[in-house]
């Protein structure tokens, strides 16, 4: 690496490591392409029981500094939710990632070396913006977290649950505001989010999109399974909309499909299912795996990805993976939010209220569109592999230092 590289200090809340969700997906692929063309170092909470991960990080050619004592407890909770009300700060999103630990570390690495620029990962990253002083920075936000606080706040039918999200939300805002505001450049994921920044006030914002490794679909090139009726949920099972989602499939879709056509199948694959979802497994046609190892074996074995989302930000990394399989999708609008597709080009867009009616005519007339898949297959690898995405951020990245503040 040239010795006048750019320098940079990351921080990000957590290892990106397994790649086991699309948070851990989208940083360490983006991290690992700056490393590439710059000197990065990334403060990150670790403990000694992550040291594989912190090796595996460190063998992607990534230079992590783990910050040891990162444990919570009680008290320290309890101090956190307390200053987050005084501060008039979303302990959820925000505060809660906050970490003495980690501010000492930063300020230390930057008292070692000075770096040309400090890159946030995720919006509660930035909960340590005082400790870098007057260097400059960008925020990548992965997500608009007030639209899908807003979003959740407006699906629930319980009236302290729907205050408490209207709260948060209007807290969220006003971080992500401050965030607009202060960045020398924001990243969002898509040309709508970009432009939510842009109203608060960000003057340089650019489209990051996400991502998908292509070269890892072509090295496990097996053809999707056209005699499958079986219809796949992805996701992390722990997140509310994707929990709002899988019930939905398995309590209202799956049965109307299975009227149709009997031997029709859900599998529901995802990490951390919480106990609601792990019932599901009692439904007659319905499969929870939890916390699969891989998921390449079950995109070729289903014959459609099914996205019913109705709320959740960015772009949805296993649209990406599907298409990089050539598995047909179906999706609701919010599901292909942010992406660059056509309804009928490279998936099917349906209605949440007309959603098993759209899954129902695709299983039992088995429309596998070998077209479809095509266009979905070239539009992920010219625009979405993790290689070209990473060019454009490391593009934006060696212009930002010389942006106005």
């Amino acid at each position: 690496m040239p010795t006048n590289s750019l320098k940079i200090l990351a921080v990000t809340s957590e290892i990106p490591w397994p790649l086991n969700s699309g948070g851990h997906l989208r940083s360490f692929y983006l991290l690992r392409e700056i490393s590439k063309s710059a000197s990065l170092r990334l403060v990150v909470p670790a403990d000694p029981s992550q040291d594989e991960n912190v090796r595996a990080l460190i063998e992607q050619g990534i230079n992590v500094i783990p910050v040891p004592g990162c444990v919570r407890k009680r008290h320290t909770e309890a101090w956190k939710i307390l200053k987050s009300i005084v501060r008039r700060e979303s302990y959820v999103f925000y505060r809660r990632h906050y970490w003495k630990q980690v501010a000492a570390e930063i300020r230390k690495q930057i008292e070692l070396e000075r770096p040309d620029l400090v890159y946030f990962d995720h919006l509660d990253s930035f909960t340590y913006r005082k400790e870098i002083g007057d260097l400059p920075f960008v925020v990548d936000m992965h997500n608009v977290y007030s639209a899908i606080s807003q979003r959740l706040a407006n699906e629930t039918r319980n009236p302290l649950k729907k205050a408490y999200l209207h709260h948060e939300t209007q807290l969220i805002q006003k971080a992500e505001e401050q965030v607009a505001k202060s960045a020398r450049s924001v990243f969002a994921v898509s040309d709508i989010e970009r432009e939510h920044f842009r109203s608060l006030g960000a003057t340089f914002a650019s489209t990051i999109p996400n991502g998908v490794n292509c070269e890892q679909y072509k090295n496990n090139k097996e053809k999707p399974n056209t005699n499958s009726r079986e219809i796949l949920f992805v996701g992390d099972l722990s997140w509310a909309p994707n929990i709002s989602a899988a019930l939905f499939l398995a309590n209202e879709v799956i049965p109307k499909v299975r009227q149709h056509s009997n031997d029709a199948t859900l599998t529901i694959v995802g990490r951390n299912p919480v106990p609601e979802i792990q019932t599901l497994n009692n439904l007659e046609g319905v499969t929870v795996i939890p916390n699969a190892p891989e998921i390449l074996s079950h995109y070729h074995r289903a014959s459609v990805l099914a996205v019913p989302l109705q709320s959740g930000g960015g772009t949805r990394l296993k649209i990406l993976e599907a298409f990089a399989a050539s598995l047909p999708v179906v999706s609701t609008p919010v599901g292909c939010e942010g992406l660059e597709v056509v309804d009928g080009e490279h998936l099917i867009v349906s209605k949440h209220d007309e959603f098993a009616d759209s899954l129902s005519k695709f299983v039992s007339e088995n429309c596998l569109n070998r077209l479809q898949t095509f266009n979905a297959l070239n539009l992920v690898e010219k625009t979405y592999d993790w290689s070209s995405v990473g060019e454009k951020l490391v593009s934006v990245l060696h212009d930002t230092p010389k942006n106005a503040p």
